[in-house]
């Protein structure tokens, strides 16, 4: 072991500063991390849900003890420090950081006060301690503990004494500590995240999601249920407002929608929208404010909210009482708390019965997700039942099977947007040329929505027999036109966000 390793690990073993409620896992945890933070800087706010989901993870396998580090250009950092700490004499050490950074832009004492209040703190204690800053000598001790250690930046990792800088994704994390070898290979955590795994959210982090949807679309008790992540001034939710509103009328209930607050940093006046949006909610107009927001989305500022509060008959002095007093800011914080900890790194971001879809998405798009997230392992519905038959085998209706170029169809002959979607096949297969047969291939796949019981059958009577591989012969007489297409299944899968520029 160098010296420097050596001295690092005694120095991070021995701090006396190192209060209970930041330390968390095993205290005789083979894996140790120490993580020095900025409540206010971006990179820790993308690295401690990472930090927070690996330990939790292995709580046997990894002790997480976090030191506070407010750097001198970040003024508001101190005091959110104070304020953290404050929460975690009272248990909610964690959940006031995760309230702190899912807002950045608003870090006064007064959000604070709220979040407290949110988090169901001893009110009294903990402006008590806030305005006597109870806890300022320790996140002095801690700042000094950095500074002998040789931290200059935010976040700063310690891992087993080695140090790491800069932001992390949940992947890196683990990729750190199995390559490292820093514990016995018999014996190390597998790699928590994964393109495949994260585009399923925990049942834990599910229940969270349903929990406390006080501002929903369709029954309770729906079989399925969508719990969007949206930002007021992102053209691409703008465009997936009414796809969904058609969902949900043509589900005959077997639909709920949950909305979730997750305005973007890079949108001026998303945060004051979702907070208009709440406030007109606790007049009993979400949704009409809801609407008016996306269909006003290029006028939205503060005085344009007093006129939509206005046009949909809110009591306006209670309206802007509620903005000016910030209320719905602690409720905004926990929503991107939420979205961060499933993974969301832009808007709008849908789950799906557990099932992680982002981006704008048409009515027969949304129909597909949810067909899919129905049939997959992970879900917490049953399946629609579809029919009894097994699924037919793959048809090759056009070309040979060693054509460079293939179009995958998955086709459900009752989808209103098939036949139109068949044409533009039967249009790409025409342009190929006297050649077409031997430079694209179609294979066509059954995929019966839910709600078409009958297509699965009805694709099984229409098709012809598949082409033998052999024959090297098309089937594209009258005898055997293609088959309706619609979207292949929706797969989605989860990138860790890169580091964000300060």
């Amino acid at each position: 072991m160098s010296l420097f390793k050596f001295v690092t690990t005694a120095l991070l073993a021995s701090a006396p500063f190192a209060a209970a409620q930041t330390s968390f896992g095993n205290p005789a945890a083979p894996v140790s991390i120490v993580a020095f933070v900025d409540l206010e800087c971006p990179f820790s706010a993308e690295t401690l849900p990472h930090l927070e989901a690996y330990a939790q993870a292995h709580p046997d396998q990894v002790r997480l003890q976090l030191r506070q580090f407010p750097l001198e250009q970040h003024v508001e950092s101190r005091l959110a420090h104070e304020a953290a700490l404050a929460a975690g004499a009272q248990g909610k050490y964690l959940e006031m950081v995760d309230l702190i950074q899912a807002n950045q832009r608003t870090m006064t004492r007064d959000q604070y006060l709220h979040y407290a209040e949110a988090l169901h703190l001893d009110l009294p204690r903990f402006t008590h301690d806030l305005d006597t800053h109870r806890f300022l000598p320790q996140v002095i001790d801690e700042v000094n503990e950095g500074n002998a250690l040789g931290v200059t930046s935010t976040p700063t990792l310690y891992i087993n004494g080695k140090q790491t800088t800069g932001a992390q994704t949940l992947v890196e994390l683990s990729s750190l500590i199995q390559q490292a070898d820093y514990i016995h290979k018999a014996d190390a955590p597998p790699t928590v995240a994964t393109e495949d795994s994260a585009a399923i959210v925990s049942p834990d982090l599910w229940k969270q999601m349903l929990t406390d949807a006080t501002q929903a679309l369709g029954p309770s008790d729906a079989p399925i249920t969508v719990v969007e992540f949206t930002d007021f001034q992102c053209p691409v939710c703008r465009r997936s407002v009414q796809p969904l509103h058609d969902f949900i009328a043509a589900s005959g209930g077997k639909i709920r929608w949950i909305y979730r607050s997750f305005p973007l940093d890079i949108h001026e006046n998303s945060q004051i929208a979702a907070e208009a949006d709440l406030a007109a909610g606790a007049q009993g107009k979400f949704w009409p404010m809801h609407d008016l927001l996306f269909a006003q989305q290029d006028t939205i500022d503060r005085a344009n909210l007093d006129s939509f509060a206005r046009q949909i008959g809110l009591d306006l002095p209670r309206f802007q009482a509620d903005l000016t007093s910030g209320r719905f800011r602690a409720s905004i914080a926990t929503d991107r708390v939420l979205g961060n900890k499933a993974g969301v790194d832009g808007t709008p971001a849908f789950f799906i019965n557990c099932h992680f879809l982002s981006g704008a998405r048409s009515l027969p798009e949304f129909q597909q997700a949810v067909a899919l997230a129905t049939q997959q392992p992970g879900t917490t519905t049953p399946a629609t039942q579809l029919a009894a038959a097994p699924p037919p085998p793959d048809h090759l209706i056009a070309g040979t099977f060693n054509a460079p170029n293939t179009i995958l169809w998955f086709s459900d002959v009752e989808a209103s947007a098939a036949p139109a979607i068949g044409r533009i096949i039967q249009q790409l297969i025409a342009q190929q040329g006297p050649r077409k047969e031997t430079q694209l291939r179609v294979i066509l796949k059954s995929y019966a929505l839910p709600d078409h019981p009958a297509a699965a059958l009805t694709h099984r009577a229409s098709w012809p027999p598949p082409i033998s591989k052999s024959s090297g012969l098309s089937t594209t007489s009258s005898q055997a036109k293609p088959c309706p297409l619609t979207r292949p299944p929706l797969r989605p899968s989860f990138k860790p966000p890169p580091p964000r520029p300060t």
